[in-house]
């Protein structure tokens, strides 16, 4: 199942009810929000998308504790009359939390990503960054997939060694 958050979803934990892994994107771009879409399904994943920064502001504290990746862009274009803000907003929400899980930046913004990364490590946070290398979304599958993965992957080995030890 895949949830796209107009207004963002509340009381709502879809790992509890799924048992799927859940992925919190914010983007804009209808077809790069397609193609997450397609990403997350590959990966057993439920995608959770905001298309508002402010909107994911508000929703975040009740969605952190079931997500296993964040993914943000940075640049937004405002909805009809509304400011969407920019990733920049969720990541200074974020870094206010408690790290839940690891974070990753797909926006082609250089100059935010590094103010957003600053941000969310001095919150705490894991936080690598997949550049979109083209104006298309073949990115998303050839290269957001593999970082998900991997991220995925050193997440479960990281949790096998804090219980072993």
């Amino acid at each position: 199942m895949i949830t796209l958050a107009r207004r963002g979803p509340r009381h709502h934990d879809a790992r509890r009810s799924s048992g799927k892994m859940k992925i919190l994107i914010l983007e804009d771009n209808e077809e790069r929000i397609a193609a997450f879409r397609v990403a997350c399904a590959a990966l057993s994943a439920e995608a959770i998308v905001w298309r508002n920064a402010h909107r994911m502001v508000e929703d975040i504290g009740q969605q952190l504790a079931a997500a296993d990746v964040i993914s943000l862009d940075h640049d937004l274009n405002d909805d009809v009359g509304e400011d969407a803000g920019c990733g920049m907003d969720v990541a200074r929400e974020l870094a206010r939390h408690k790290p839940t899980c690891p974070i990753l930046m797909h926006t082609s913004n250089t100059t935010a990503s590094w103010s957003m990364l600053s941000e969310l490590r001095l919150g705490g946070w894991e936080v690598s960054r997949v550049p979109p290398v083209t104006m298309g979304t073949a990115w998303i599958k050839d290269d957001w997939v593999p970082a998900v993965r991997r991220i995925i992957e050193t997440t479960k080995v990281n949790k096998r060694v804090e219980f072993t030890h």
